[in-house]
């Protein structure tokens, strides 16, 4: 797994504006990640995946082309390439 950036970690764990994902997760039982391009949301979809053992997680894109790059970048962060539906 990658290092995360610290703005990675504010997103997944909070910081004191932001509640962060696991937050999420434990309240509502779902959460919606929103960053801008190249931020890696990606990797931070990865860290939460890998981290979360309450069941399974879903990342919905709209191009064929991301749907191909999101499952190479979190088969080589989670060690085994996730199943893909389009």
């Amino acid at each position: 797994m990658r290092t995360l950036r610290d703005y990675q970690n504010w997103c997944i764990d909070g910081n004191n504006r932001f509640p962060g994902i696991n937050k999420a997760l434990q309240t509502h039982h779902s959460a919606i990640a929103v960053m801008a391009t190249g931020l890696g949301k990606t990797v931070v979809e990865a860290k939460v995946a890998s981290d979360w053992k309450q069941g399974n997680t879903l990342c919905l894109v709209h191009r064929i082309e991301l749907v191909d790059q999101i499952a190479q970048t979190l088969g080589s962060e989670l060690g085994y390439m996730p199943a893909v539906e389009q």
